[in-house]
């Protein structure tokens, strides 16, 4: 009798459990409509000064960009202007989304087949643009040039149409052009676009052609970080919008998602692994006593945050040895930046390959996911005397100088390779700085640089061979010296290179031979420039 009247209470109890997460469902969802329609009466629709074609969104009140529902409610804004929108009459807007701040978006609310643009401005190299037109979608024009007079002229089908823009100056004040050299290659420069990424005190990402002009300018959190990566993911553009977190932008510029990290901010670098579905970040965890010596993965699906490597498990001896003389690290704390991991690089057996620019190091782990072990290190031998860790090094295989304060390390393959080898390639700063250790010996390490002077920094590309536990240098370039921030990659067949302090990057053919230089003003410095194809927009 007893167990009969518990079960009736507890059914009763079920249901009244119901009810209420279905009442508490339905007021989260009247609080959610009101807010975001709330939040679309604030936002309009109206003419600009760039054209009497395009228009422009007016918000009332105070707003963020990084805000999904803003974004959501802009786009549903556009939608309510296309009823007599067609391919004959186009529908253009300034920046809609905030993301862009170089660009004009086009809707035609039927599916066309072709769409190519030029844009002409006096003074200027023509831009010419073919671009993606799968889906019966809005459409992002850059390449546009700000503060000038902009002729641009789009194909549609078999319609043609021209418009005059003048173009608003650029959010940053940063130069339309910047000073251009022409190596001694004879190979022809690659199509894309350099972005350029933490210059000086500026968040924005900076989009420069192969003449040296300035074809988009896309926003970021001004007051909180840079982004050190562009990635497409999925037809979306992914990049870090501040410290914290990360935005999904698709084709129009309208952000789509946002990820925040919870008890982390980012540094330096990440990855994706598309296998897994993850970001690889070097993190900072929340309030600890150390920064620059923790990786986490950030799940694309759940959002989830993993902590996979703390490097004070791993090297424990570098660690427990590392002292700040000085009282605060390089960025004005006073948290512990014993190893000051700076850039990742994922091999296609899973294994990770990261850059210590504290010790000078290339550290390869495996396992990064279950129990991460490191499987060797590339390092100066001198830097690991007297310590256990030592044997976890790499025999140098010929005679040359190791590298100092690298950065951008990167993974890389081809057909001619055995089994057990490849390479690996860095950013050389060649810079001898240790302020965790301040008493090694930087005599050890021929030519090095200090913070204000040296002779080159350098591209290098090392052979490893696992069977042998050797590595060789098989390639270096001559660069422009820059003691901190830097980049080198691969892309289309060539060699990228930034030098950040120099105010330089260049694009170099295999041999090494310069294809084009760029130059621009920097006081301070500037963190990377990549180049990509951003084919999420162009064909």
């Amino acid at each position: 009798m007893h167990r009969i009247t518990f079960f009736r209470a507890m059914k009763r109890n079920h249901k009244i459990l119901l009810v209420m997460i279905i009442i508490s469902c339905l007021l989260l969802g009247i609080y959610e409509y009101r807010r975001i329609n709330s939040m679309e009466n604030r936002i309009s629709i109206v003419d600009s000064e760039i054209s009497q074609e395009v228009k422009k969104v007016q918000v009332s009140g105070n707003y963020s960009i990084f805000d999904v529902d803003f974004q959501n409610a802009v786009l549903d804004k556009i939608y309510s202007q296309l009823d007599d929108v067609s391919i004959e009459n186009p529908f253009l807007i300034y920046n809609p989304f905030g993301t862009n701040a170089n660009a004009i978006n086009i809707y035609f609310n039927e599916k066309i087949e072709n769409m190519s643009y030029t844009v002409s401005v006096e003074g200027y190299n023509d831009y010419v643009g073919q671009l993606q037109v799968d889906e019966n979608d809005g459409y992002q024009i850059i390449g546009l040039i700000a503060g000038e007079v902009n002729q641009l002229i789009l194909n549609v089908d078999n319609l043609s149409y021209t418009y005059t823009l003048l173009m608003p100056k650029t959010e940053s004040d940063i130069d339309n052009q910047i000073e251009v050299s022409e190596g001694t290659s004879q190979e022809e420069i690659s199509d894309g676009l350099f972005a350029m990424m933490g210059k000086e005190t500026r968040s924005n990402i900076f989009l420069y052609d192969n003449n040296g002009v300035l074809r988009s300018e896309l926003i970021v959190d001004n007051t909180k970080y840079r982004t050190d990566r562009l990635l497409n993911i999925d037809g979306q553009l992914v990049y870090t919008y501040n410290k914290e977190g990360f935005v999904f932008v698709n084709r129009q510029g309208m952000i789509e998602k946002i990820i925040d990290l919870d008890g982390y901010y980012m540094h330096h670098d990440f990855i994706y692994d598309e296998e897994n579905h993850n970001l690889l970040i070097l993190a900072n965890k929340n309030d600890a006593d150390t920064i620059e010596d923790i990786i986490v993965s950030l799940n694309l699906e759940t959002g989830k945050v993993k902590e996979l490597v703390d490097m004070k498990d791993l090297l424990p001896e570098m660690y427990e040895t590392a002292y700040d003389e000085d009282g605060e690290n390089s960025y004005g704390g006073d948290e512990l930046d014993w190893i000051h991991l700076n850039s990742l690089s994922l091999m296609d057996n899973g294994s990770l390959l990261v850059s210590s620019r504290e010790l000078s190091t290339v550290i390869k782990l495996d396992n990064i996911y279950d129990e991460p072990t490191i499987d060797y290190m590339i390092g100066d031998e001198s830097i690991y005397e007297g310590f256990d860790c030592q044997n976890l090094l790499l025999v140098k295989d010929g005679d040359f100088t190791s590298q100092a304060g690298q950065h951008t390390v990167t993974y890389s393959t081809d057909d001619s390779l055995q089994e057990g080898t490849y390479y690996v390639t860095i950013y050389n700063n060649n810079f001898g700085s240790m302020p965790t250790r301040q008493d090694y010996d930087w005599s050890n390490i021929e030519g090095v640089g200090t913070y204000k002077k040296g002779t080159n920094s350098y591209f290098y590309k090392y052979l490893i061979n696992e069977n042998e536990g050797t590595y060789n240098l098989i390639q270096s370039i001559a660069l422009p010296y820059s003691a901190i921030v830097s980049s080198i990659e691969y892309y289309k067949n060539h060699i990228q290179t930034s030098s950040g302090r120099d105010g330089s990057f260049a694009e170099y053919d295999l041999d090494g031979e310069m294809i084009r230089q760029y130059n621009y003003d920097v006081e301070g410095h500037c963190y990377r420039v990549m180049k990509y194809d951003f084919d999420i927009w162009f064909q």
